[in-house]
């Protein structure tokens, strides 16, 4: 027997201990209901619990992201539930408009409407918004930038790759035209009974009356001109007023002074391609005589554009072209549709590859330019920024131009940066009307109308900014008004050409008609990925969705030109019309698609949290039973353990005793 040490107390202390820490962490499960309060209950366990509540959480926000996907895409859906039923009533309009017993003013009526409804469609395109982000607009479609400002794609397919795509214009789309012959009526003379009788464009007629002066027939021209797209020109200004003289067709190019024939009259369709045709006819000898028109009627058709493809297009690619559009297509749904702008083929001499000449050119009869109209153009120096650089926190700032700003934020980018300068392009409308390029390195900012009272408001508050993108930090630039004098002139001849500060007018029809010599130009397209709406819709990087919609206007439906004033336009338009139909169907049946696969998405996401969860639970949850199982005994071992520590410590005074004895 041992006196200095208690064996049996010290065992009895220690599985004592042991017991009333067991008993502490068993109250501690028993009270958070959790088997890992804490690291040291289970390393392992706890890493791999972490772990899966990340992916638990990640999981549900992408169940969420999906259902906000979900509501973006019935949002742009119902946005073109109402264009297409607008379409529905266009294609009814259409059929309507067909019909032979219809009056011009029919025609009128119903080619209101149907502007109006486009119209419509254009509002719908711009302001169907989620979230404040416009759907309809091509903001979520992929990204195109042209080499060519006068060449431009409007609309591509899904399966239209991310890559440069190189086309060449080898014939430029002309209009129908018609010049006619000499007038010899004078300003005061008047229509005779002798001379009075109908005169018609395209099968409309108005009346020539008895008592009616040039300046009358001329307005009666004109007005029935406009309601059949067609632009009616005068050149005489010893005959006309200086307001008629004025009257000009941004569409169909031409202003009054552009005709290369003294005293005679001018007919243009205002669309450009084949399809477009003038027939002027005049009955009245002796009226068609006075207006320099042919005797029993004079026809004109427009031409198509012509291109050939070129890079990254597949062998079997074609081409196909109706009027100034240009449609590339190819097997597995492959479509590119660009529009090749009036800047290429021009029948007016204003054009914009021409306007630097200071020289005094005469090019058509009757006008002699000393100056010509000249846009208000800001022309900034090379950006300093590459493309993966960033702006940082001193050099961000705002820009703003004619009173619209937009902020250059911390982190843009060189894309960003030219995305948020050329939507104002959008936002910015009349006079106030700028153009954003980024070529070469270098931005350049123009006005879109011209005259010396078009003017750039440009300021940068920044000048770190303004280095780094090579643009002024305050400047205010005007446009240039163009000046025109009169004289005899040089009158070009089919076949011959002019040169005006080293750009070749040449000229192409007989009618006198003539464009720029600029055949075989070629354009470089970049299809970028930039655009799209990616949904997060998996817990791990990479787990996204990509969700296109293409832009949806009048211009990319291909009924933005609807001319009903004709039967033949209402048949061309029955067929547009229809075509359109079935694009928005497309593009709802694609979102649908879109719907269908989040919601399998949620389903699949759903279920997968709900498993993840279970498992965790299996890892951090205690089993209650069995923990108060636990607990009772632990309890019970605890109360026996210091009953016994108790018994041990009395041991030591059975020595005394032996020292009694």
């Amino acid at each position: 027997m041992r006196i200095n040490h208690n064996i049996s107390a010290i065992k009895a202390n220690s599985i004592l201990g042991r017991n009333e820490n067991a008993l502490e962490k068993s109250l501690e499960r028993l009270s958070s209901g959790l088997r890992i309060n804490r690291a040291a209950d289970d390393a392992a366990g706890m890493a791999i619990s972490q772990k899966m509540k990340t992916q638990i959480a990640g999981l549900d926000q992408a169940s969420r992201n999906a259902s906000d996907g979900i509501s973006v895409i019935q949002t742009a859906e119902g946005a073109l539930s109402e264009v297409q039923a607008m379409l529905q009533r266009m294609r009814e309009l259409s059929v309507q408009a067909a019909n032979g017993t219809n009056t011009l003013e029919d025609r009128k009526a119903i080619q209101e409407e149907i502007t109006n409804l486009n119209a419509e469609i254009q509002r719908i395109s711009d302001t169907t918004e989620f979230n404040t982000k416009t759907l309809l607009n091509g903001n979520i479609d992929r990204k195109s930038y042209s080499s060519e400002n006068n060449i431009k794609l409007i609309s591509l397919s899904d399966a239209v790759g991310v890559k440069d795509y190189e086309i060449t214009v080898t014939q430029d789309a002309r209009q129908a035209v018609i010049v006619g012959n000499t007038v010899t009526m004078t300003a005061t003379e008047t229509i005779t009974a002798a001379d009075a009788g109908t005169i018609s464009i395209n099968g409309q007629e108005i009346e020539i009356e008895v008592g009616d002066t040039l300046e009358t027939i001329y307005k009666k021209l004109r007005d029935l001109g406009d309601s059949l797209n067609v632009a009616v020109f005068g050149s005489d200004t010893t005959k006309l007023s200086p307001d008629d003289i004025n009257y000009s067709s941004e569409r169909a190019g031409y202003n009054a002074t552009s005709v290369l024939t003294n005293n005679s009259l001018v007919f243009v369709s205002e669309e450009y391609g084949s399809d477009q045709t003038l027939e002027i006819r005049c009955e009245k000898l002796g009226l068609a005589a006075k207006l320099g028109l042919t005797m029993g009627g004079a026809k004109a058709t427009g031409v198509d554009a012509k291109a050939v493809c070129g890079n990254n297009f597949s062998p079997t690619a074609t081409v196909s072209a109706k009027g100034n559009v240009i449609t590339v297509t190819d097997r597995g749904g492959f479509e590119m549709k660009y529009e090749i702008n009036d800047g290429t083929a021009k029948t007016a001499f204003f054009d914009s590859e021409i306007t630097n000449s200071t020289d005094a050119s005469t090019i058509a009869g009757m006008v002699v330019i000393t100056k010509v109209s000249e846009q208000a153009v800001i022309n900034g120096t090379s950006v300093t920024m590459s493309a993966t650089d960033k702006i940082a926190a001193g050099q961000a700032g705002t820009i703003t131009i004619n009173g619209e700003t937009v902020t250059i934020a911390v982190d843009d980018t060189l894309e960003d940066i030219i995305n948020k300068l050329t939507a104002l392009e959008g936002t910015l409308t009349g006079d106030d009307a700028i153009k954003v390029e980024f070529k070469d390195n270098m931005f350049k900012i123009s006005s879109v109308e011209y005259g010396d009272d078009i003017e750039i408001d440009f300021e940068c508050d920044n000048p770190a900014l303004a280095a780094l993108l090579g643009v002024p930090e305050d400047v205010n630039v005007k446009g240039v008004e163009g000046e025109a004098d009169y004289s005899d002139g040089y009158i070009l001849k089919p076949g011959e050409s002019i040169t005006v500060d080293g750009d070749t007018i040449t000229i192409v029809n007989a009618d006198g008609t003539f464009v720029i010599s600029d055949k075989g130009t070629k354009a470089t397209i970049s299809v970028l990925k930039a655009g799209p709406m990616e949904l997060q819709i998996g817990a791990n990087e990479g787990q996204t969705m990509v969700v296109t919609i293409p832009e949806v206007t009048p211009k990319t439906l291909g009924i933005d030109k609807i001319n009903l004033s004709t039967e033949e336009g209402a048949q061309e338009a029955i067929t547009a019309v229809s075509k359109a139909v079935d694009t928005v169907s497309a593009i709802r049946a694609k979102l649908g698609a879109y719907q269908n696969r989040l919601e399998h998405s949620i389903a699949n996401l759903d279920v997968g949290s709900e498993n993840m969860t279970e498992a965790l639970s299996r890892i951090e949850d205690v089993d209650m039973a069995e923990e108060m199982a636990n607990y009772t005994q632990l309890q019970v071992l605890t109360q026996a353990g210091t009953a016994m520590l108790a018994q041990a410590n009395e041991r030591p005074q059975n020595v005394l005793t032996l020292l009694q004895g």
